[in-house]
């Protein structure tokens, strides 16, 4: 006899307002950018050195297969630098944002001696 499957256990795959929900709340957090930015470079650098000395042979076997893998190697590098980009322009807007909301110290008049 088949025990009976629970049917929470199995949710559904998260709807397109979930997913840019979750998008959002990355792109709008600094500390989550940076996590998903770094996460990223790590993984590159991975891919990087398993074509250098993991996989070299399987990718000497055919242009076909070297190609593939250095131009997806070079697309996701390519998509950490917009990232960074990305990251490093919306903190200096943020910055400025933080800067306009504080208001200036009052001197008062100056003296002159």
């Amino acid at each position: 006899m088949r025990p009976k499957l629970d049917q929470k256990k199995f949710e559904a795959p998260p709807t397109w307002a979930e997913q840019k929900g979750i998008a959002r709340s990355v792109l709008n957090d600094r500390f989550m950018r940076r996590k998903f930015v770094s996460g990223l470079l790590a993984f590159t650098l991975v891919l990087i050195f398993l074509g250098l000395w993991g996989v070299e042979n399987w990718l000497e076997v055919s242009p076909l297969r070297f190609l593939c893998w250095w131009a997806g190697v070079g697309a996701l590098s390519c998509f950490v630098l917009l990232f960074g980009l990305y990251d490093a322009l919306r903190s200096v807007k943020e910055e400025q944002k933080k800067s306009e909301e504080v208001e200036p110290l009052d001197l008062g008049s100056k003296s002159e001696n």
